[in-house]
Order: structure tokens, then C-alpha cells, then sequence
């Protein structure tokens, strides 16, 4: 008599959760849970995938139209349509200076105090003055703020504007004193009345080539010379001296 044995082979289904990066959701939307302490996002390629429900700080926290939680003391901060990184929010404490980019729409990338975000076309962005002293500037590319009382913002170029006291908007200035008396403080309007200001320094320039040296180098020439000997102590008066006998 022959004996017959058989072998019960099964084929089973695992019924595992998926993991990092494995497929979490089909086509038709049926999701699967995905393994412990991960979370099914959205992706445009596999309908969705299993990622890290809490992100540790410098981690990737979104990307193409989603986001997750980032660890205390840490904000998801967007860099760009498909990435989402988490920084800590201690950068905060150091918020951007006078003059130094900063970010329209990123909190990270924010001003210091009395400083406002403007719009400059040749940066994303910059820190400038909320309200700019006298003689200060108060307007650039694409951008304007106030000035403080007594003084209005007055357009130079198509890139640089100045507050200036409502009483010069006249165009009236001084030219009796070529020099300065003793007593006499170094004011930023007594310079003016010497036309020491012919020539303005647009700041959100010195950021970029400094392409108005040499109009800064002729107006300083310009200036009479006590002034120029008060600033530069080295200047002589050589050239006024030989300009003088010459009449």
C-alpha cells in the first residue's frame, strides 16, 4: 500500500504597515495607517506617503502640498513650493539690521524694531527705517517711507529719495561763509548751507558695486577748503592758494 503525503503551502498577505516613504494611499483614495509615529501625506506621484509625524530640527517638514509638525522650539519654514524645512525659532532673537535683506512673507527673515520690510526690485527684500531722519533716506527702487516732523520725502532719482525740512523744499540756501566759525556745530544743515549735500549717498546702493565713488570724489573736491581740512586733516589748501593769486 503506498502512502501519499501533502504539503500545505500558504500564501499569505502581510498585513505590516507601510513605513518611511513606502505608499500609504491608491489611486482611489483607500489609505492604509502607516507604521507607528508616521503620518500619510500627500504626493502627486504616489498619491501618498508614509513620513515622520514629528520632524527634529533642520528636517524636511512639507513639501509639494503638504506639512507636518515640527519638535519644540522649532517652526516649519517654507523655502519653496516642494520643500518645507523646520529652524529653530531662537533665530528670531537676531532679526535683520539696516540695509540687510529680510523676507516679505517668511517670519524668520524678519526686521528689527523700528525697521520695516520694503519691497527693493533688486532684493527679495530690505530692512529700512520706518520713519528716516532729516537728510536720511526715505524712498529707493519701488519703495517709500515717512519722514519725521518737520521734513518731507522728496524724489532725487528714480532710485533714491531724501527727507529734507519743509522750510529748504524752497531751493533757497546760503552761500555768504565759506567756512565755519569756532562755535559753530558741524550740523547736517549747516554742511547743507555750505553745499557740502550737493551730493547724496543713496544706501541701498552701497549694497551693490559702488558705482558713486567718483561722483562722492568730485563733489568732495568741490567743497570749500576749511571744510575739506576740518574732515581730512592731511587735505592742504595748495589749489585754493594758487587759484586765489591768480585773480
Amino acid at each position: 500500500m503506498k502512502l501519499f503525503s501533502f504539503t500545505l503551502v500558504t500564501i499569505g498577505v502581510s498585513n505590516a504597515a507601510p513605513g518611511l516613504w513606502e505608499q500609504c494611499r491608491s489611486q482611489n483614495g483607500t489609505e492604509i495607517g502607516c507604521d507607528k509615529g508616521l503620518v500619510c501625506v500627500s504626493d502627486v506621484e504616489h498619491y501618498g506617503l508614509c513620513y515622520t509625524k514629528v520632524v527634529e530640527e533642520s528636517g524636511q517638514c512639507g513639501g509639494l502640498g503638504w506639512n507636518v509638525s515640527c519638535v519644540n522650539g522649532t517652526t516649519c519654514s517654507r523655502q519653496n513650493e516642494g520643500w518645507a524645512t523646520c529652524k529653530s525659532a531662537v533665530d528670531n532673537i537676531n532679526p535683520a539690521a539696516e540695509w540687510q535683506e529680510c523676507d516679505l512673507e517668511d517670519s524668520d527673515k524678519a526686521c528689527a524694531n523700528d525697521l520695516i520690510c520694503v519691497d527693493d526690485d533688486d532684493y527679495r527684500g530690505l530692512c529700512v527705517k520706518e520713519v528716516a531722519e532729516v537728510w536720511g533716506q526715505c524712498g529707493g527702487s519701488g519703495w517709500t517711507t515717512d519722514c519725521e516732523s518737520g521734513s518731507s520725502c522728496m524724489v532725487k532719482t528714480a532710485t533714491y529719495s531724501q527727507c529734507v525740512p519743509d522750510d529748504s523744499q524752497s531751493g533757497e540756501t546760503s552761500s555768504g561763509n565759506n567756512s565755519l566759525s569756532e562755535d559753530q556745530a558741524l550740523t547736517a544743515a549747516s554742511i547743507q548751507n555750505m553745499g557740502a549735500l550737493a551730493v547724496f549717498v543713496d544706501m541701498s546702493s552701497l549694497l551693490k558695486p559702488l558705482a558713486q565713488l567718483h561722483q562722492i570724489a568730485a563733489a568732495v573736491k568741490k567743497m570749500p577748503c576749511s571744510f575739506r581740512m576740518m574732515v581730512f586733516t592731511e587735505t592742504t589748501c595748495k589749489d585754493d592758494e594758487q587759484t586765489g593769486s591768480s585773480t
